[in-house]
């Protein structure tokens, strides 16, 4: 009876696999809205817990899981000086595209577009 016991209460032991493949499926997604123009912060939002599961799964994964561990967690990191490089990029654009449309407000260039 107590083997049986034992046997019930035996478990598989975590070898990171699942956490290495979130931190690959997060990578994947922060990497796709890191190159979206006004998207890029959710892509950077991403990108930190892509790096921290990818990290975790990394340490703890099975030999044959350390590639999508490590996939993950370069995609993260792409993504992430991705999303810093479009957040300065689109801030630059917008800096100049309204500086160009007269004073520099947003009102008068929506005004002025829309002829309100």
């Amino acid at each position: 009876m107590s083997e049986e016991r034992d046997m019930m209460e035996a478990r598989v032991p975590d070898n990171g696999g699942g956490i290495a493949v979130a931190g690959l499926v997060l990578g994947i997604i922060a990497a796709v809205f890191a190159h979206i123009p006004f998207a890029c912060a959710l892509g950077f939002l991403l990108s930190i817990p892509a790096v921290i599961c990818a990290s975790k799964g990394r340490k703890r994964a099975a030999r044959n899981k350390q590639g999508i561990a490590v996939t993950g967690l370069v995609l993260g990191w792409v993504a992430f000086g991705m999303s810093i490089f479009m957040s300065l990029y689109t801030g630059l654009f917008a800096y100049v595209f309204l500086r160009a449309t007269g004073d520099g407000s947003l009102e008068e260039w929506i005004h002025r577009t829309y002829l309100l």
